[in-house]
């Protein structure tokens, strides 16, 4: 008993006396460790960045990486049950990592930008996963969360730009705000049973995301939630949605058939943009106006019924061609503004005007038929196609 009181001395008077510092020691692999606790049944450490507090500076792990399940320091074992805050910070080089059963928790920023990834096994022990812990990792196309986990933290997987699905587990109850924003790539989602809430920009700017089902335990959607989600063609709420953000759908335009709400709330006053017909090439018709283009392909045809559009499709450089129906009267102000791969393009005689700046810009158009029924023509209408 005293030989067994006296170890645990030892161990507390060495985790007292380095507390402040960067680690507290390192193994043969080059990984250094910080100490969390110390008994005489179990003790545990996590994997740090060497530069402890000043941890933003670059983390020194590269390669492919195997983080053991435990590791002895001064004749001691110590269980590996965490990745320290910013632990693999900017790591660029760093091409795959294997983590242990018995892993607990991964912290804040802890792989932030290692965009070197492309992907990951989390072990069912994982509970917790810290705010922009895989932010920013460009690389990463897929990654299996564990059974275990509960919590996604703010930011954890933003900016995942090459991740096109992800499965949340149903043990999942918070997901943080901004959790997945700007995941570009992602096309689908699940979101499980024990969600009360959607944060704020959890999915915002999730551009391939085509549709949503929202959970009968969820409450709550919040500001931002799904804005810019350009892609979304289909949604669904349930009546256990209480509150909507103003603005949890900006930048969305989806097809009435396709919106399944059965709230009490109007979706429209919370940015929701509710098209008569969207087409698949992302041409949202309202009125018989195209009111928002969303698509990037060479070649699109504007709806039969389509009286007229504005500068819906300004800017778009894929854009070789585009056919135009005869219900078109009215091509208006900057439509084709800076179009310049629009090579050839045929006026029905239906059209009557044709606004200021309509062609600016069209510097590879070639060939350009102008019907009688034109009437008018407004300034810089074609200034610059040469």
């Amino acid at each position: 008993m005293k030989q067994k009181l006296l170890s645990l001395f030892l161990l507390l008077f060495m985790a007292i006396s380095s507390f402040g510092a960067d680690y507290d020691f390192q193994d043969g692999n080059g990984l250094y460790y910080k100490i969390t606790s110390v008994s005489v049944d179990d003790n545990t450490c996590e994997i740090v960045n060497p530069y402890g507090s000043d941890y933003l500076t670059k983390s020194p792990y590269s390669g492919n990486l195997t983080i053991p399940s435990a590791v002895i320091f001064n004749g001691a074992v110590y269980n590996v049950t965490g990745i320290g805050i910013g632990a693999f910070y900017k790591c660029s080089d760093l091409t795959s990592i294997t983590f242990p059963d018995g892993l607990i928790n991964i912290g804040s920023q802890a792989f932030l930008d290692c965009n070197g990834l492309t992907s990951l096994i989390i072990p069912n022990s994982v509970t917790n996963i810290g705010g922009s812990a895989f932010n920013g990792c460009s690389g990463l196309v897929s990654i299996t969360l564990p059974e275990g986990l509960k919590n996604i933290g703010q930011y954890a997987f933003a900016l995942c730009s090459s991740l096109t699905s992800i499965a949340i587990p149903n043990g999942v109850t918070s997901i943080e705000v901004g959790a997945f924003g700007g995941c570009s790539s992602l096309m689908s989602i699940v979101i499980p049973n024990g969600v009360t809430s959607i944060e704020g920009g959890v999915f915002n700017d999730c551009s391939s995301l085509t549709s949503i089902i929202i959970p009968n335990s969820v409450k709550n959607i919040a500001s931002s939630a799904f804005s810019n989600c350009t892609g979304l063609t289909s949604i669904t709420i349930p009546n256990s949605v209480t509150s909507i953000g103003n603005s949890a759908f900006n930048g969305c335009y989806i097809q009435k058939e396709n919106i399944h709400n059965k709230s009490t709330i109007d979706l429209s006053a919370c940015g929701l943009i509710v098209c008569d017909k969207r087409t698949d090439s992302g041409i949202c018709v309202r009125n018989n106006e195209v009111i928002k283009y969303f698509g990037k392909e060479s070649a699109i045809s504007i709806p039969d019924g389509v009286t007229t559009f504005g500068a819906v499709f300004r800017g778009c450089l894929e854009l070789k061609s585009i056919s135009i129906p005869n219900s078109v009267t009215t091509i208006g102000e900057n439509a084709f503004y800076g179009c310049t791969g629009l090579t050839s393009i045929t006026i029905p005689n239906s059209v009557t005007s044709i606004g200021s700046g309509a062609f600016h810009g069209c510097s590879s158009l070639t060939s350009i038929t102008i019907p009688n029924s034109v009437t008018c023509i407004g300034g810089s209408a074609f200034n610059d196609c040469i």
